[in-house]
């Protein structure tokens, strides 16, 4: 029977997964594109791939695993039908993958491998000429390795260790991000490295997803984040990693105080919920949603090239947990794009991208976002707009005169 180790997550519902293991697809979901082959090394029971075939216009997703047992379970829990499960070792069959993927996650793997650039040699040739391969693993910086606490680990990697090691595995690093539990911070130190890399020689450029901006806030929320994090999993014995990062945040805290003072209106507004009447962009909320509720919106688009939505969620907590399911449909009622959203900040702005529609312009579409799930403590809603519309809002299709806060998106 599969058991939980700490090193693999064991949950048959997409919402018990652990937040920061989400997080990660979620993040890498940010930056598919339409059609595109992925494969998900190390895909452990599944959820994984099973988000990022849900969540992106994908046309397939390989979930490979050595461990027979967990590919198993993911076939019972987290079979879709994009999705193909193989039990496999990738250093041992690269001919069979050879240049088939466009898009490739690898979470929390390279640590555990003992040929760790046959790995990233084989992952290179795995890409096809433009893709692009995401991966993260402890910051040896901020997680020092040692065999008791990381019994099935074989090494963590600094910053200078990776950079040297891609460098020679034919990989080129885009963008080098980094995690503490379930934020993807948009530059590096964090507990967890994040890396986007493409293959040597290629000019693609992705986008940075869903990673936050860096700014004195989000430096200094990733210093507190850091903090919680050590004192969650690091043994209070070992209080010298946390002594240094304390002393880190004193030193980053001026500049962060200057800038919320400067920008204190803004920050709290942004930040916290019960100020969003503040926001002269906002009036009231839609109710509190239930499970099962259901938000509809038509809109007719004004332009050519509809290519995403973006929408802004009204928390009534520090953040959603459950499962947010929005599709859009076009004026002959098919579904033409579907996104999945299991973990949400207050004012994080959720985006649904799709492959351009070029004729959009002038055509009527819906919006419809459904509560599938919800945990316990979780309270989502949404903002209205005061602009007034030709279309309509509803919720459980009861009439709402006023307008869902969205932005739309072109090509």
């Amino acid at each position: 029977m599969l058991q939980e180790t700490g090193e693999r997550q064991v949950k048959n519902r997409l919402v018990d997964v652990d937040f920061d293991h989400r997080m990660r697809y979620e993040f890498a979901a940010s930056l598919s594109k339409e059609g595109l082959h992925i494969a998900d090394i190390g895909c452990g029971i599944g959820y994984g791939s099973y988000t990022l075939a849900c969540s992106t216009g994908c046309n397939s997703v390989t979930g490979i695993d050595i461990a027979e047992e967990a590919i198993s379970y993911a076939k019972i829990y987290y079979q879709h039908p994009k999705i193909k499960f193989v039990v496999d070792d990738i250093t041992l069959n690269q001919i069979e993958y050879q240049g088939k993927f466009d898009l490739i996650t690898a979470f929390e793997v390279v640590e555990h491998v003992p040929n760790s650039l046959e790995f990233l040699r084989c992952i290179s040739q795995m890409l096809t000429v433009d893709g692009i391969v995401v991966f993260t693993t402890p910051n040896e910086d901020v997680i020092p390795y040692s065999p008791e606490m990381f019994k099935f680990h074989v090494k963590h990697y600094t910053e200078k260790d990776l950079s040297a090691l891609l460098e020679i595995s034919g990989l080129e690093v885009i963008y080098h991000f980094s995690q503490n539990g379930t934020i993807i911070y948009g530059f590096p130190g964090n507990a967890f490295h994040v890396l986007i890399c493409r293959k040597n020689g290629s000019k693609v450029l992705p986008s940075k997803g869903t990673a936050l901006d860096n700014t004195h806030l989000n430096q200094a929320m990733a210093c507190f984040e850091r903090i919680n994090w050590l004192l969650d999993h690091v043994p209070q014995e070992n209080t010298g990693t946390l002594m240094g990062q304390l002393k880190n945040q004193l030193y980053n805290m001026n500049p962060f105080r200057q800038e919320l003072i400067s920008h204190k209106d803004a920050y709290l507004r942004k930040y916290m919920p019960q100020t969003c009447r503040d926001n002269p962009n906002f009036v009231d909320l839609i109710e509190e949603l239930n499970p099962g509720d259901v938000v509809s919106q038509t809109f007719i688009c004004y332009k050519p090239g509809l290519c995403g939505i973006e929408i802004l969620p009204a928390l009534y907590c520090t953040e959603f947990t459950g499962l947010l399911i929005a599709i859009l449909y076009d004026d002959e009622n098919n579904p033409c794009a579907m996104g999945t959203f299991s973990q949400v900040y207050d004012n994080q702005e959720l985006l649904l991208s799709f492959a351009p529609y070029m004729d959009s312009k002038d055509k009527t579409f819906r919006l419809e976002l459904s509560l599938a799930e919800l945990s316990v403590g979780s309270r989502i809603s949404f903002y209205k707009t005061k602009e007034q519309a030709d279309c309509y809002l509803f919720c459980n299709e009861v009439r709402i005169p006023s307008t869902l806060t969205y932005k739309l998106l072109f090509y």
